[in-house]
């Protein structure tokens, strides 16, 4: 049980960085390259937890990345 929250507060902690500090103010193509490479670092540990843990934060981020993504479509219309 403490693994598991463990890993959610990781994930969450990861996409909270990168959501505040790079997937709202770059480029989409960074963001994307971002999130892949540190998914895949964390993956190629070797260790269950983190493989999980990647799994979990790339495929919340694509998801956070099409909500910035809307976000600054909007703010430039207004």
């Amino acid at each position: 049980m403490f693994i598991l929250i463990g890993i959610l507060f990781i994930a969450g902690l990861i996409l909270f960085t990168l959501y505040y500090f790079v997937f709202i103010k770059f480029h989409k193509v960074i963001g994307f390259v971002l999130l892949a490479v540190i998914s895949f670092m964390m993956m190629f540990t070797g260790f269950m937890h983190l493989i999980i843990s990647a799994i979990v934060v790339f495929a919340i981020g694509l998801f956070l990345i099409k909500i910035a993504e809307q976000n600054k479509t909007k703010r430039k219309n207004v």
